[in-house]
Protein backbone atom coordinates (compact mmCIF):
# COMPACT_ATOMS: atom_id res chain seq x y z
CA UNK A 1 0.00 0.00 0.00
CA UNK A 2 1.90 2.73 -0.96
CA UNK A 3 0.89 6.14 -1.46
CA UNK A 4 1.71 9.39 -3.87
CA UNK A 5 2.10 11.72 -1.82
CA UNK A 6 2.21 14.70 -4.46
CA UNK A 7 0.44 17.23 -3.41
CA UNK A 8 0.52 16.60 0.16
CA UNK A 9 1.63 18.99 2.37
CA UNK A 10 5.20 18.80 4.84
CA UNK A 11 2.55 20.04 7.69
CA UNK A 12 0.39 16.84 7.32
CA UNK A 13 2.83 14.59 8.36
CA UNK A 14 2.64 13.28 11.65
CA UNK A 15 4.97 10.56 13.06
CA UNK A 16 4.92 9.02 16.40
CA UNK A 17 7.71 6.00 17.38
CA UNK A 18 8.18 4.59 20.82
CA UNK A 19 11.23 2.22 21.11
CA UNK A 20 11.85 0.59 23.66
CA UNK A 21 15.08 -2.16 24.29
CA UNK A 22 15.61 -4.19 27.23
CA UNK A 23 18.51 -6.16 28.30
CA UNK A 24 18.00 -9.11 30.29
CA UNK A 25 21.10 -10.18 31.61
CA UNK A 26 23.30 -10.54 34.51
CA UNK A 27 23.60 -6.18 34.11
CA UNK A 28 19.91 -5.10 32.94
CA UNK A 29 19.31 -1.98 31.51
CA UNK A 30 16.42 -0.64 29.51
CA UNK A 31 16.32 2.28 26.71
CA UNK A 32 13.68 4.14 25.69
CA UNK A 33 12.94 6.33 22.69
CA UNK A 34 10.17 8.88 21.88
CA UNK A 35 10.17 10.95 18.78
CA UNK A 36 7.24 12.89 17.89
CA UNK A 37 7.01 14.78 14.68
CA UNK A 38 3.96 17.14 13.94
CA UNK A 39 4.48 18.83 11.04
CA UNK A 40 7.93 20.06 10.75
CA UNK A 41 8.25 19.67 14.92
CA UNK A 42 10.37 17.29 16.16
CA UNK A 43 10.58 16.14 19.49
CA UNK A 44 13.02 13.92 20.83
CA UNK A 45 13.55 11.93 24.58
CA UNK A 46 15.70 9.26 25.42
CA UNK A 47 16.23 7.57 28.77
CA UNK A 48 18.43 4.72 29.54
CA UNK A 49 18.33 2.71 32.88
CA UNK A 50 20.77 0.62 34.33
CA UNK A 51 24.08 0.51 35.50
CA UNK A 52 26.00 3.11 35.56
CA UNK A 53 22.78 5.43 36.24
CA UNK A 54 20.08 7.47 34.87
CA UNK A 55 20.70 9.29 31.86
CA UNK A 56 18.43 11.34 29.71
CA UNK A 57 18.46 13.65 26.67
CA UNK A 58 15.20 15.85 25.53
CA UNK A 59 15.53 18.08 22.59
CA UNK A 60 12.89 19.82 19.97
CA UNK A 61 13.57 21.40 16.96
CA UNK A 62 11.94 22.59 13.67
CA UNK A 63 13.07 20.18 10.50
CA UNK A 64 14.61 22.06 7.36
CA UNK A 65 12.12 21.87 3.77
CA UNK A 66 15.40 20.12 2.78
CA UNK A 67 15.35 17.36 5.83
CA UNK A 68 11.51 16.60 5.79
CA UNK A 69 11.85 15.72 2.00
CA UNK A 70 14.87 13.04 3.09
CA UNK A 71 12.55 12.47 5.69
CA UNK A 72 9.34 11.69 3.69
CA UNK A 73 11.57 9.74 1.04
CA UNK A 74 12.96 7.20 3.96
CA UNK A 75 9.12 6.72 4.88
CA UNK A 76 7.99 6.24 1.72
CA UNK A 77 11.45 4.07 0.37
CA UNK A 78 11.09 1.73 3.90
CA UNK A 79 7.27 0.78 3.02
CA UNK A 80 6.40 2.17 6.38
CA UNK A 81 2.91 2.78 5.27
CA UNK A 82 1.06 -0.20 6.50
CA UNK A 83 -0.03 -1.50 9.51
CA UNK A 84 2.69 -4.08 11.27
CA UNK A 85 1.45 -6.64 13.97
CA UNK A 86 3.58 -8.81 15.99
CA UNK A 87 4.34 -9.71 19.12
CA UNK A 88 6.47 -12.41 20.67
CA UNK A 89 7.91 -14.51 23.73
CA UNK A 90 10.21 -11.56 24.94
CA UNK A 91 11.32 -12.66 28.23
CA UNK A 92 14.10 -14.84 27.42
CA UNK A 93 18.20 -13.64 28.24
CA UNK A 94 18.73 -10.98 25.69
CA UNK A 95 17.83 -7.81 24.04
CA UNK A 96 13.65 -7.59 23.48
CA UNK A 97 12.17 -5.05 22.03
CA UNK A 98 8.55 -3.16 22.11
CA UNK A 99 7.98 -0.78 19.23
CA UNK A 100 4.71 1.14 18.75
CA UNK A 101 4.78 3.08 15.45
CA UNK A 102 2.08 6.05 14.21
CA UNK A 103 2.50 7.40 10.69
CA UNK A 104 -0.31 9.92 9.22
CA UNK A 105 0.16 12.06 5.85
CA UNK A 106 -2.61 12.43 3.41
CA UNK A 107 -4.16 9.45 2.55
CA UNK A 108 -1.89 7.33 5.21
CA UNK A 109 -2.93 6.36 8.77
CA UNK A 110 -1.16 3.51 9.73
CA UNK A 111 -0.10 2.26 13.29
CA UNK A 112 2.88 -0.84 14.06
CA UNK A 113 2.82 -2.64 17.34
CA UNK A 114 6.29 -5.05 17.74
CA UNK A 115 7.42 -6.72 20.75
CA UNK A 116 9.80 -9.58 20.93
CA UNK A 117 13.58 -10.61 21.30
CA UNK A 118 15.77 -9.06 18.83
CA UNK A 119 18.93 -10.71 19.91
CA UNK A 120 19.10 -13.92 22.39
CA UNK A 121 22.29 -13.81 24.68
CA UNK A 122 23.37 -17.33 23.44
CA UNK A 123 22.57 -17.56 19.47
CA UNK A 124 22.10 -13.73 18.34
CA UNK A 125 19.06 -14.68 16.71
CA UNK A 126 15.57 -13.04 16.86
CA UNK A 127 12.27 -14.41 17.33
CA UNK A 128 11.09 -11.40 15.15
CA UNK A 129 10.16 -11.48 11.34
CA UNK A 130 9.25 -7.80 10.68
CA UNK A 131 13.07 -6.84 11.20
CA UNK A 132 13.88 -4.93 8.13
CA UNK A 133 10.74 -2.35 9.31
CA UNK A 134 12.28 -2.39 13.05
CA UNK A 135 15.62 -1.39 11.00
CA UNK A 136 14.07 1.31 9.43
CA UNK A 137 12.66 2.96 12.30
CA UNK A 138 16.10 2.80 13.62
CA UNK A 139 17.03 4.45 10.45
CA UNK A 140 14.43 7.10 11.36
CA UNK A 141 15.59 7.60 15.23
CA UNK A 142 19.62 8.17 14.33
CA UNK A 143 18.17 10.39 11.42
CA UNK A 144 16.17 12.44 14.01
CA UNK A 145 19.47 12.42 16.51
CA UNK A 146 21.64 13.39 13.43
CA UNK A 147 20.25 16.81 12.55
CA UNK A 148 18.96 17.87 15.71
CA UNK A 149 22.12 21.05 15.76
CA UNK A 150 20.33 22.47 12.83
CA UNK A 151 18.75 25.04 14.59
Amino acid sequence: MCFNLTGVHASDLYLEINYTVKERSKDSNQQATVIKVDGQDVSYSYRYTGFPGLKEKKFKYKLSPDLMEELLTMLSEGHLDRNVEEEKPDNALGHSIELNFIYKKGLIDSKSNIKGMIRFMKTNETNLEETAFIDMIKDIIQFIKMHKKQD
